[in-house]
């Protein structure tokens, strides 16, 4: 049964009415006759005995003092039935207040449920969304850490890759550098510069006769020797400066071979040894009708090659990023951040009204609705301000934390990010330079081929 039942007063009548008056009237009449008068006053005299009243009426005597007594009686009686008349009209008064309250209370009470079952709805959506919000977070930190393991497997493997590359490169090199000495060493000594002197037998060397010559014979000796010793000299001049224009033929296409592979590499971004030319300009040590005509038009044809390798870098070069470009992606860059910053307070902030609206929800669920109109001394001593300032504490502390979690998973997403960036382009820089390696050191015969 409810409380308010208990003191549920239903409409009273009014003691004045006529009809009750008549209904009392009546039977007061029939209470005394002239044969129970005795025994009547007798009565009324023992029921004014017990409620105070001055007593004994006598209702038969004559005299005057027995009249004014009756008298006074029935004015205090009368007196007695107006107070109480008074206090009913008071009373009657205070139940009609005392219903209006109840019925105040009533609809109040009930639009305090709604609003409860209003908020007790909001709160379970806003678990379900917080709990559905855990969930992803946590889904996102397995998934951000096995993309950190997948990463890192993938950075030991590329750096034992690379590892692995530079081992064998430097072996090659050492093999090919070892290989061209001895090459080299072989033709060195096959095509050393061996001027030649032209030796010239006469028949004076053998059948000369110092004693029998005359002063004639020795003029034409004479005559034939500065002959022979001016041919032999003309001969190593001619050697000489052949060997010298050939040696200029080969430091010229070597120079220019070395400053086409600059320029490609340059334009490629790519670092590689320079390769020896020594092979390449055995035609430049062959006589001219042996090969001399072709190492010429290999020279026409290499710087050919030069000036089209300069066009085509002039032309058709990779447009790059400006500074003007790189400074608005880096204003835009920072605006983002500053933008991820403010909706981070909001956030905070969010989460700051949501608790304390949790708490007055939990505070409400626990039976604690009254208790800002008439608290009572138990829940005035457990809500103190120690305990507020506590909550509060914990509050912000949790706050920070999750801020400073979420900066961090920031902060590690950009990190994976451009840690898989620079792996795909180191890769990419691996396979250019892998390729570059095969095709350089593959045997060719000619230039065309080689470029």
């Amino acid at each position: 049964m409810d409380e308010l039942e208990l003191y549920d007063l239903g409409p009273l009548e009014d003691p004045l009415s006529p009809t009750h008056l008549d209904g009392h009237y009546t039977e007061a009449e029939k209470f005394c006759t002239p044969d129970s008068l005795a025994a009547s006053s007798n009565y009324i005299n023992i029921l004014l005995t017990s409620y105070g009243y001055p007593i004994p009426l006598d209702f038969d005597s004559t005299e005057a003092d027995d009249k004014c007594r009756i008298v006074n009686c029935l004015y205090t009686l009368l007196n007695d039935r107006k107070k109480d008349e008074k206090d009913r009209e008071e009373c009657i008064q205070a139940i009609n207040r005392v219903n209006k309250e109840k019925k105040e209370l009533e609809d109040q009470l009930i639009k305090s449920k709604r609003e409860l079952a209003l908020k007790d709805k909001h709160n379970k959506d806003t678990r379900a969304k917080l709990e559905a919000s855990e969930v992803n977070l946590k889904n996102q930190s397995m998934q951000t850490t096995r993309m950190k393991e997948e990463i890192s497997k993938l950075k030991h493997n590329m750096q034992y890759m690379k590892a692995q590359y530079s081992h064998e490169t430097k072996k090659h090199e050492n093999e090919l550098a070892k290989v061209q000495e001895r090459l080299i060493k072989s033709m060195n000594q096959r095509n050393k510069v061996n001027v030649s002197y032209l030796d010239i037998n006469t028949h004076f060397e053998t059948t000369t006769n110092i004693e029998a010559d005359n002063d004639q014979v020795v003029q034409i000796r004479s005559m034939y020797t500065d002959l022979l010793a001016k041919s032999n000299n003309k001969e190593r001049s001619l050697r000489i400066e052949n060997e010298e224009s050939r040696k200029g033929l080969t430091t010229l296409f070597t120079s220019i071979r070395r400053l086409l592979e600059d320029q490609m590499h340059r334009f490629d971004e790519i670092k590689q040894q320079k390769r020896d030319a020594y092979d390449e300009t055995a035609r430049f040590r062959l006589p001219r009708d042996m090969g001399g005509k072709e190492a010429l038009k290999m020279i026409d044809d290499l710087l050919a090659r030069l000036r089209q390798e300069w066009e085509y870098q002039i032309q058709d070069q990779p447009k790059q990023f400006t500074e003007d470009d790189m400074k608005e992606k880096l204003d835009h860059i920072m605006n983002l951040e500053e933008e991820i910053e403010d909706l981070l307070d909001v956030i905070d902030k969010n989460k700051e009204e949501y608790e304390a609206s949790t708490a007055m929800y939990r505070r409400f669920e626990q039976g604690g609705f009254f208790d800002t109109l008439y608290p009572t001394p138990n829940a005035a001593l457990v809500i103190s301000d120690s305990e507020d300032s506590v909550e509060e504490l914990q509050s912000t502390s949790a706050i920070h934390k999750n801020r400073l979690l979420k900066k961090k998973q920031l902060r590690e997403q950009r990190n994976i990010t451009n840690a898989a960036i620079e792996l795909g382009q180191e890769r990419a820089k691996l396979e250019v330079g892998s390729y570059r390696h095969n095709r350089d050191h593959f045997p060719q015969e000619d230039l065309t081929h080689i470029i």
